[in-house]
């Protein structure tokens, strides 16, 4: 096996989380937990003393591991030779960054995003379910769990407003 190869089954799996023996995608989604935590924060320092906004540089490095993930799963799918891997679990670690894109870490936020992310993924409402069969490869292994961290996040941030006019 290339490098590359090897490279890319080492990112797509989540640093090895994909190999958990149960609830991989959990797995996965936990794990993003700790990376958002500290991509949250090392946003904020970068952004410090700058004019960039704090959000645009925490979706530039979504977009970078998007880009990257899609590469990563194309590589783990031909690997495997299966259309969606349960190894493959940079998609829910990607998909809950962008659950939780400019929303304040608390705890409440946080189990709100896992447990709806984590749902919304599972059931694959549209156009999560539409992406998941018809776009083949890299690409629809990511996608379809990026529309279930859009939908993540907008109903997240829905119950997050209404709570704070409670």
């Amino acid at each position: 096996m290339k490098l590359f190869d090897r490279a890319g089954i080492i990112l797509a799996s989540g640093l090895g989380i994909g190999f958990c023996p149960f609830a991989p995608g959990t797995a996965g989604t936990l794990f993003a937990i700790p990376l958002y935590l500290e991509l949250y924060t090392l946003t904020f320092w970068i952004t410090a003393n700058t004019s960039l906004n704090n959000v645009v540089v925490y979706v530039a490095f979504v977009v970078m591991l998007f880009i990257l993930g899609v590469w990563a799963s194309k590589i783990a799918s031909f690997h495997w030779k299966s259309k969606d891997p349960q190894t493959v679990v940079i998609d829910e670690i990607t998909g809950f960054l962008v659950a939780m894109t400019g929303v304040t870490p608390s705890t409440i936020s946080i189990i709100l995003g896992f447990i709806l992310f984590r749902c919304l993924d599972i059931v694959k409402i549209w156009p999560a379910n539409w992406i998941d069969r018809k776009i083949p490869g890299g690409l629809g292994i990511m996608l379809d769990d990026i529309a279930s961290g859009l939908q993540t996040w907008v109903l997240l941030n829905i119950i997050l407003f209404l709570s704070q006019m409670l």
